[in-house]
């Protein structure tokens, strides 16, 4: 259950919301320039103003993004795509500056939409007012870029977000240092591949654990009513009746077993997601159907295994000796 939330969260982030091809990290004093050439490639772009900034009277770093396209832009146009989880959009020009935040900051940081919260930018102490939550990878705040400018008493742009032929964006090249969105999203999934080998591994140790531990359980069940198996034949039931009665409590224990099992998984993934939950590595629990049916199911399959046991001892008791009493 933990895994399948880590990658429900994790898995489809960058896709659902990059939509840029390259995004470009350069110096402040050459946007002019930078500005000329987007032009000259006929690229889509969108500029943004990037810089670190924090809770006040807090330690932890968050991104701060101003920009305007994408903030303006939900129906899903834009380089950047908000996953409002809650919320809505900022507006702009409003008596405290609207903004969006990522989803783990407002958990970690107890912050809700419709809070005004104070955040420190540049040294500068400043109130806004969270309109929307959204589901991303980093710790960040979005707000408008002329309202951070205004903040900051200058316009600052240092990252561009473009789209367009790959030999057009390479132009830029000498000017900044270049993400390519493939190149981001294939060390992403790689990682992503990496850690889930290392999960898949652990899994099939916990499962190998729990079918030895709940077969050995059914079968010492089953061994120990060997004398009870053959009374009950003695006294006129038939083998078959016996088999019966055997695979209706073996599904009986399954289903019990099952419903514990799923319950079971669900806390112990919200423990673990409490414990592996940190400033930078944010993920929440989600209770899935299928995942919780195949916890079900592999209860109830494994207790219906033992039922094999089961009938193939009915078949060859030995009725004179079990039956008697000790």
């Amino acid at each position: 259950m933990t895994m399948s939330s880590m990658f429900d969260y994790y898995g489809t982030t960058i896709e659902e919301s990059e939509n840029w091809d390259a995004r470009l990290y350069f110096s402040p004093d050459i946007y002019p320039k930078i500005y000329d050439e987007i032009h000259e490639n006929n690229l889509e772009y969108e500029f943004v103003t990037m810089l670190e900034g924090r809770p006040h009277n807090g330690d932890d770093m968050f991104l701060i993004w101003g920009l305007s396209d994408s903030l303006n832009s939900d129906d899903g146009n834009g380089m950047h795509k908000f996953r409002l989880s809650d919320g809505n959009y900022p507006v702009s020009n409003q008596e405290d500056i609207n903004v969006i935040i990522d989803k783990g900051s407002a958990s970690i940081l107890n912050w809700n939409v419709g809070d005004v919260v104070k955040i420190e930018i540049m040294g500068k102490i400043i109130d806004v007012k969270i309109t929307g939550l959204s589901d991303e990878l980093e710790r960040t705040v979005w707000m408008y870029d002329n309202e951070l400018a205004d903040i900051l008493n200058m316009e600052i742009y240092n990252v561009v977000m473009v789209r367009g032929a790959y030999e057009d964006i390479g132009n830029l090249v000498s000017y900044s240092q270049i993400i390519y969105y493939d190149d981001y999203a294939n060390a992403f999934n790689e990682s992503m591949e990496n850690f889930t080998s290392i999960f898949v591994v652990f899994i099939l140790i916990g499962m190998s654990i729990a079918v030895a531990v709940l077969l050995n359980t059914l079968i010492i069940n089953i061994t120990e009513r060997d004398q009870e198996f053959a009374t009950m034949s003695v006294l006129g039931f038939s083998r078959r009746f016996l088999t019966k009665v055997l695979i209706v409590e073996n599904v009986v224990i399954g289903i019990l077993g099952g419903i514990v099992g799923v319950i079971a998984s669900i806390t112990t993934g919200e423990f673990l997601v409490s414990q592996f939950v940190t400033w930078a590595f944010y993920f929440e629990q989600t209770v899935r159907l299928d995942v919780s049916l195949a916890i079900f199911g592999f209860v109830l399959v494994t207790s219906l295994l033992s039922s094999l046991y089961g009938y193939w001892r009915i078949r060859n008791i030995d009725i004179v000796e079990k039956s008697r009493f000790e």
